[in-house]
């Protein structure tokens, strides 16, 4: 699977957009791992496009956010990444 933040030469037929969503919250010593936050989403974002057959994603964007989220022991901090694109089929 094609997965690009820009366009590509070849012809392709869109299908349609395509989302994927992640969140992690922070443990014990107040880190947010926000790498695995973005891969998440981007593996979200891959497995809707085969859902629905397509080749590749295309003009992929990112935004984020930092949020609350209940834990066991109160309110923690969490970090939440939408991602979207273009699911295409070459």
């Amino acid at each position: 699977m094609l997965m690009c933040s820009g366009g590509v030469t070849q012809s392709y037929q869109v299908l349609k957009m395509v989302f994927g969503f992640a969140s992690v919250v922070d443990g014990c010593g107040g880190t947010l791992n926000t790498q695995g936050a973005y891969h998440a989403a981007l593996q979200r974002l891959e497995e809707s496009a085969t859902a629905i057959g397509a080749h590749g994603v295309l003009f992929i964007g990112f935004q984020n956010r930092v949020a609350s989220a209940q834990g066991c022991t109160g309110p923690k901090q969490a970090f939440e990444v939408f991602a979207w694109g273009t699911a295409v089929m070459f």
